[in-house]
């Protein structure tokens, strides 16, 4: 469930890519190809950004880039049917929520009640989406009408960033930039700072790429670290 294979030219133990792996994900619609083909103007600013009640990484991250001043709303208690789809369409998009193997549709908030989050229908931006969703990245067999991430690259997304399978992250730590220091908090913080570093989205992807490589070649590093390394994929344009 990676294309690292084709992106890495040295043969490096880990199998870090060298260079720029972007997919065009087609989902069976022909107006899904064709809007990824052409021009699109992402928004000059803001940034939406959902995340589980628990996953606290996503609150260090987007202070630490975007300031404490950030729209970062959490789930429970926010709600599918409390967002306007208008609010979603910024420079930045950034779900940290429960996703599954069964579902492409509607990703979740907190226990005890997993509530839907965010759905298919909210999927609307041109902007820069990064998803820590386990299972958000797009798959064989969905069409925009069923999978987020499909529905955000026909709406014109620039570009996508998720995961293939399961996605790891801290939930508590007594220094609170642990949390952004190993796996999926590392890999988000990284490609959040390389974007507003003003790094080009595919850029920064490769940016976030290097530094797990990196890490997870050292000695703290944890097999989570490896499997994030491996797991992320970038879709849209470059």
């Amino acid at each position: 469930m990676t294309d690292d294979v084709y992106g890495n030219t040295d043969h490096d133990r880990l199998t870090v890519i060298d260079i720029p792996m972007a997919r065009i994900p087609d989902g069976d619609s022909l107006d899904l190809l064709l809007t990824q083909l052409s021009p699109s103007e992402v928004p000059e600013g803001g940034n939406f950004i959902v995340a589980n009640a628990k996953r606290r990484h996503a609150d260090v991250a987007t202070s630490r880039v975007f300031g404490t001043g950030g729209a970062l709303i959490w789930s429970l208690p926010t709600r599918h049917d409390d967002i306007e789809p208008d609010s979603v369409n910024v420079r930045h998009d950034y779900l940290v929520l429960h996703g599954s193997a069964e579902s492409a549709s509607a990703w979740r908030g907190e226990e005890p009640t997993l509530p839907v989050a965010f759905s298919v229908d909210e999927a609307n931006t041109q902007g820069v989406f990064l998803s820590a969703a386990c299972y958000g990245a797009p798959r064989h067999g969905h069409t925009p009408e069923d999978s987020i991430a499909l529905a955000f690259l026909a709406n014109g997304s620039w570009a996508f960033v998720g995961c293939m399978a399961v996605t790891y992250a801290y939930t508590s730590a007594s220094d609170p930039a642990d949390l952004i220091r190993w796996t999926g908090g590392k890999f988000e913080y990284t490609y959040l700072h390389s974007l507003a570093a003003g790094q080009a989205p595919l850029e920064a992807f490769m940016s976030a790429r290097q530094e797990m490589g990196d890490w997870s070649g050292g000695p703290r590093a944890h097999p989570w670290d490896i499997k994030t390394l491996h797991e992320m994929r970038y879709y849209g344009r470059s």
